[in-house]
């Protein structure tokens, strides 16, 4: 019979081989996302390449201190939710990190949230995706792109483990470590 170990072992290492299924982009942009949620003075310049993601780091620091607060008021009972409070919050965050054009799928943009909010936003993350990719500003075809890979995510049946890999960016080099 596995044990506890054995059975995170194993959450882990399928974690890790879908995080390195995902293109380099939607790594470091998962990475990034991470750290600047969860290290509220990181400096820009060590993930800033560009002006352009100097400017979405900015965003991200306005956006992203929301999604950490909405995680503390996730219920047990996920069939009831604050639309205004919860989902309205989840949605923009999601719009954002979609216009990014670094998430451009469901799986990615799964593996970011769930660590973001934490399991029990598994049951929410396909409607604020699907929102998201229906807004009027992504042109047709992008939405079309972003819905056809969330077709099969609709679930009754969401794991309630928490996520087991948290992904880091070492350098600009190909190798990523846990």
């Amino acid at each position: 019979m596995p044990t506890r170990c054995d059975l995170k072992g194993s959450r882990m290492l399928a974690e890790l081989r879908e995080f390195a299924s995902f293109s380099r982009e939607a790594q470091r942009y998962i990475c990034r996302s991470l750290e600047v949620a969860l290290v509220p003075d990181v400096p820009v310049d060590c993930w800033a390449r560009d002006d352009r993601e100097l400017e979405w780091i900015r965003l991200q620091r306005e956006i992203y201190p929301e999604l950490l607060r909405i995680r503390a008021t996730l219920a047990k009972d996920t069939r009831v939710v604050d639309a205004e409070g919860f989902l309205l919050p989840l949605i923009e965050a999601t719009a954002f990190d979609l216009s990014c054009g670094r998430i451009c799928a469901f799986a990615p943009y799964r593996f970011l949230y769930e660590r973001l909010l934490g399991a029990a936003a598994r049951p929410w993350l396909p409607t604020a995706f699907l929102a998201a990719a229906g807004l009027p500003y992504f042109p047709a075809t992008a939405s079309r792109q972003l819905i056809s890979t969330a077709e099969h995510v609709l679930s009754d049946d969401w794991p309630e483990a928490e996520p087991a890999y948290w992904p880091h960016w070492i350098d600009e080099g190909d190798a990523l470590a846990a």
